[in-house]
């Protein structure tokens, strides 16, 4: 909509999981260390947390394609659903024929894959997103997916990746011995101030901005204050004045259009209902 008229290859604040917009605050370059060493030395359990929207799903993308050739990987995502269900979309998601459709058939293909990947020489990983919507119950049967290991390493290495309640979850006393078994802990922080105009202005420069002043400083500054070190929360802000700005035929985003998509945007979360600029509405 608005990509031609700033000359952008495509939109600099999409929602979805794209690497390449990824912006490596300390502390998402640290999750990421922390990542990669939990799989690449089969370490069994690592758990990372964060804030909702800080970028934690399009971390793990980056994960995927910084993870080795020699690693076969499964992503399901948290959810209310009991072990078979799980274990079927872990099997399928690995791409490992099986037959009969109790948890324990299930069980047996699963460790009979993982025993053959590690003659090959291939780690195994299991990443559960929003793994703080899991039964506890579940995530005790997750526990015992790691039981699955030889006398030197474990078969598969498992990542549970979740909002801040997850580490409320994993404090429970009836799931002590799985929070025992995480040897690897990394939290994602909300960007700093500083971070946040860099952030945008890296999203921007990976859309084809080049060294064009697309937000002014007064507006970056906005954003920062408004946004509260959110990615996602920016991402919102952005585009919402980038959609301004080209119905208002406005070449940059300033404080006066940022301000006026701020109020917008809070009185929509207010109510709960998605906004569209009205100004950029009557031009569409």
């Amino acid at each position: 909509m608005y990509c031609s008229f700033f000359k952008f290859t495509e939109r600099p604040f999409n929602m979805t999981p794209d690497p390449r917009f990824l912006f490596m605050s300390r502390t998402h370059t640290e999750a990421l260390a922390h990542l990669l060493y939990g799989i690449r030395h089969r370490k069994g359990f690592v758990a990372l947390v964060g804030e909702v929207g800080t970028g934690k799903t399009t971390l793990i993308h980056t994960l995927l394609d910084e993870i080795a050739d020699d690693t076969r990987v499964a992503i399901v995502s948290g959810g209310s659903f009991t072990l078979g269900p799980f274990l079927r979309m872990v099997l399928d998601d690995l791409g490992v024929p099986y037959s009969g459709r109790s948890a324990a058939d299930m069980m047996i293909h699963l460790k009979t894959f993982l025993i053959e990947q590690a003659r090959q020489g291939t780690n195994v990983a299991l990443i559960i997103d929003e793994a703080q919507a899991m039964a506890p119950s579940l995530l005790e049967h997750v526990r015992m997916l790691s039981n699955m290991e030889t006398s030197r390493e474990k078969l598969m290495q498992i990542v549970l990746v979740g909002q801040l309640e997850l580490g409320r979850i994993l404090s429970r006393p009836e799931l002590r011995q799985l929070a025992q078994r995480i040897g690897l802990r990394c939290r994602i922080d909300p960007l700093a101030p500083d971070e946040i105009a860099r952030y945008v202005r890296h999203r921007l420069t990976v859309a084809g901005a080049g060294d064009r002043e697309i937000l002014t400083e007064e507006a970056l500054d906005i954003v920062s204050r408004h946004s509260g070190g959110i990615p996602r929360v920016a991402n919102i802000l952005c585009d919402g004045a980038l959609l301004d700005c080209y119905a208002r035929s406005l070449h940059r985003v300033d404080a006066e259009v940022m301000n006026a998509t701020v109020r917008e945007w809070e009185e929509a979360i207010t109510v709960d209902v998605p906004r569209v600029s009205m100004r950029a509405a009557a031009h569409l």
